[in-house]
């Protein structure tokens, strides 16, 4: 996909019919907005399945819906692409590139969007609103659907049933990161782990369940120190738009939107933290996730715990077997003086052929 440059060609750039439609429309008187209200206020309220609603200002010029990540609004099953154009009056849904849009039960090509319309794009539905008034909305309820709770404890209790089978600690923490990210909808999760006081990347995964690369550069310092000091979660709707935050670098740089970020404490004692994101939409993270986040941490901070036992019991042990060849001599293993007298004696005569007498008591 050719990202917003193709896009916009795609709206602007092409002669054919949908265009010229879309220009005749431009050519038309419109109501504007009422006197005294400023600029046309736009939200998009998406609900998708398995989690609570959120909240999409549309403050672009062109907002894009699309499965691929760096899309505006990500929609995982939607084939092709949904452009919503701002022309200044009106705001104008277009399907491109195959996709299907369907607008108040009808299939549509391209539809100017009035107040209360509602798109279903796959199982995710937008409601329009062109207003200021943003009311929290009902979940809209489908066959099937659970919402995050549920779905959570589903991923728990799938987890639960398969870690017995787990070839090692490593492969279930990232299970564990895998389902947290898709019950809450984050595009990017990262378990830290603190070394010596300093906190580290241990794992680092992306909703299509792949490793993240240069992990550290993806996410907020700034956040994650605030929690270890406090030892308490965050929940923040819009990173970049927050007073106790924009002015934090690695948020700017980053161009962060919702995040959440939750201590892992086991027995008074802080071993890292959790850090999720999405960076595509904010309002994202309600009190439902963080809940739902706390109770995958309880099971995380155990898997961190298990994790750091196994790898000081791998170090013992190799340190054991290293002083085991210190002190060992062939099968024989003695480390007293005495053994050690007769060692030196073996070392001088085990080059000979001449005969050598053992005394002393046996011994078992």
């Amino acid at each position: 996909m050719g990202g917003r440059g193709a896009l916009l060609r795609a709206l602007g750039g092409r002669r054919d019919p949908r265009r010229d439609q879309l220009q005749g429309r431009r050519a038309a008187p419109r109501p504007s907005a009422a006197a005294g209200t400023g600029a046309l206020m736009a939200t998009l309220v998406v609900h998708a399945a398995g989690a609570a609603p959120s909240f999409v200002p549309l403050v672009k010029p062109l907002t894009t819906l699309a499965a691929a990540p760096d899309s505006d609004v990500r929609v995982p099953e939607l084939r092709g692409v949904v452009a919503i154009e701002f022309d200044g009056e009106s705001f104008t849904a277009t399907a491109l590139e195959g996709a299907q849009l369907v607008v108040n039960g009808k299939r549509r090509g391209r539809h100017r969007l009035a107040d209360g319309d509602t798109m279903e794009l796959g199982s995710t539905q937008l409601v329009f609103q062109n207003s200021e008034r943003v009311p929290t909305p009902a979940p809209i309820q489908r066959n099937g659907q659970r919402d995050s709770q549920s779905l959570a404890m589903s991923r728990l209790a799938e987890f639960a049933g398969q870690l017995a089978s787990e070839p090692g600690v490593d492969t279930a923490l990232t299970r564990l990161l895998d389902a947290l990210i898709e019950v809450v909808r984050a595009d990017k999760g990262f378990v830290l782990v603190l070394n010596e006081g300093t906190p580290q990347v241990l794992k680092a995964r992306n909703f299509q369940r792949e490793n993240v690369a240069d992990a550290v550069e993806r996410l907020s310092d700034t956040i994650v120190q605030r929690v270890l000091e406090t030892r308490q979660p965050l929940r923040i709707e819009d990173a970049v738009h927050d007073s106790q935050f924009n002015a934090s670098e690695s948020v700017v740089n980053l161009k962060l939107a919702s995040v959440m970020c939750l201590p892992l404490v086991i027995r008074s004692e802080l071993v890292g933290a959790i850090y999720l994101g999405n960076d595509k939409l904010a309002n994202l993270f309600t009190d439902s996730e963080l809940e739902v986040a706390t109770s995958f941490c309880s099971t995380a901070v155990l898997l961190v715990e298990l994790g750091r036992q196994l790898n000081e019991l791998r170090a013992d042990k190799k340190a054991l077997l290293e002083r085991l060849d210190e002190h060992a001599y062939g099968d024989i293993i003695g480390a007293c003086d005495a053994m050690r007298d007769i060692f030196r004696k073996i070392d001088k005569v085990a080059g000979t052929d001449i005969s050598v007498l053992v005394t002393g008591e046996t011994g078992t």
